[in-house]
């Protein structure tokens, strides 16, 4: 009897430090992820709650998490087996933002008024461009992009400033805010880029909060932080507990989590792909605008209403800093926007918007050792990612395989917008490339 007790005592113990350290810890994540996901594809981005469950939230754990939409107070509470629920809130004019408890900082966001944005569509494939292309080869390449296992909900591609190819899938349409995960980033290296083009930032920056003036990473440069150089320490890994997915569903304040990283290398010397780093480029953003209501206007102001990215919007945690590596949303038409605005060299409509060489400096290798990133941007240099694609391709990549694809040698820019990291862009490119006529 007393064996057995024994027994049952350890089971119990190590039943109870497996839910801690194991369960317990991943729980706030997994629901987190739950309902902030439900909440935004819902409520901004006007999915209908079956659409966004059978697409967006149908692998494991997620589809094991019970989520339910709150019109009236426009929330979804998420919970796994009734344990740790997450509240994620919808906010006009910003998305949805995760709750940590009560809505402790009650941020407001300023109205958005459409009148403000330039006016600017891509045109549709004129019959003489099309003469020049092969629409079978082209149908061929893009029928690809939509092999059952890549999950393609969305396929835009622009050449000569023209759709020459536009499907959606699952319910989608050109309409349809899609989350773009770290292509976000690259919309903070344009918002850098406008900051250093009014005077008000140079890349070569130190001594970026006041926290850092005590130790080397006074040495980390605004350059440093956009080549992801910074040598701060840090773990960007999502199938874990580790700094991302803590940043992303397990804090109120995301600010106060990247600026407390200590320094693991040298500023310049290493490259570690970290989204904290690009959350430090949103609080320096926040730090040269006079105030909370000016950064949460500054994304729009700066440079969606330029270009005219109507769709677009950055969401922010709970406290109001913007998720800039993350949380992004854009219809694909918006998205290409962007992609035109670096393929034109930072000027949309006869409007100088970046810097003289911003876009030469952000399709730079960062190192000589890694020729794939340059400042918050993709890049092929010496054809070592995508090798039967032209080598000046520059992209904005997210994860799950969002991607804004750029190639000013064959004024091309590509969308694509799906659920899965296995599409191949080589194949299906490098496809509707021969569709093309020669430059």
């Amino acid at each position: 009897m007393k064996k057995r007790n024994w027994i049952i005592f350890w089971l119990l113990i190590i039943l109870g430090a497996f839910y801690y350290f194991v369960i317990d810890q991943r729980l706030p994540i997994i629901n987190g992820y739950a309902a902030k996901n439900l909440c935004s594809c819902h409520f901004a981005a006007n999915r209908s709650e079956d659409n966004i469950k059978n697409n967006d939230m149908d692998f494991s754990p997620i589809n094991l998490v019970s989520a339910k939409i709150n019109k009236k107070e426009k929330t979804v509470v998420s919970s796994l087996f009734g344990l740790k629920k997450q509240v994620a809130k919808f906010k006009p004019g910003i998305g949805c933002v995760l709750l940590d408890g009560k809505d402790d900082y009650n941020i407001k966001f300023p109205t958005i008024d459409d009148s403000t944005f330039v006016e600017f569509e891509f045109g549709l494939a004129t019959k003489s461009l099309l003469t020049l292309i092969d629409t079978n080869q082209l149908n061929y390449a893009m029928e690809l992009a939509f092999q059952e296992d890549y999950k393609t909900r969305t396929s835009l591609l622009i050449f000569k400033n023209r759709i020459i190819y536009e499907r959606y899938e699952n319910g989608l349409d050109e309409d349809t805010p899609q989350l773009g995960w770290s292509m976000t980033k690259s919309i903070v290296n344009a918002l850098i880029g406008i900051l250093v083009f009014d005077g008000k930032l140079n890349i070569e920056d130190k001594n970026l909060f006041t926290d850092w003036e005590q130790d080397n990473r006074s040495n980390i440069s605004i350059h440093h932080l956009l080549q992801m150089t910074s040598g701060l320490e840090w773990e960007e890994d999502y199938t874990k507990i580790s700094d991302v997915t803590k940043m992303l569903y397990k804090n109120e304040n995301i600010e106060e989590v990247t600026i407390d990283q200590p320094l693991a290398h040298q500023p310049g010397t290493e490259w570690y792909y970290a989204s904290g780093t690009t959350n430090l480029l949103c609080s320096i953003i926040k730090n040269k605008l006079s105030n909370q209501e000016d950064y949460l206007s500054f994304p729009r102001k700066a440079l969606f209403e330029k270009i005219g990215m109507k769709s677009a919007f950055i969401e922010t945690d709970e406290s109001g800093n913007f998720v800039g590596s993350s949380f992004g949303f854009a219809t694909a038409r918006d998205w290409a926007k962007l992609g035109r605005l670096y393929l034109h060299d930072g000027w949309f409509n006869g409007q100088q918007i970046l810097p003289d060489g911003w876009v030469d400096y952000s399709t730079t290798p960062a190192m000589g050792k890694i020729n794939n990133y340059g400042a918050h941007i993709w890049l092929n240099k010496n054809k070592e990612v995508y090798p039967d694609l032209p080598e000046d391709l520059f992209s904005f990549n997210g994860f799950q395989g969002q991607k804004v694809v750029v190639i000013p040698s064959r004024d091309l820019i590509f969308v694509r917008l799906g659920h899965s990291k296995s599409f191949d862009l080589n194949e299906v490119l490098s496809n509707a490339l021969k569709a093309l006529p020669d430059e």
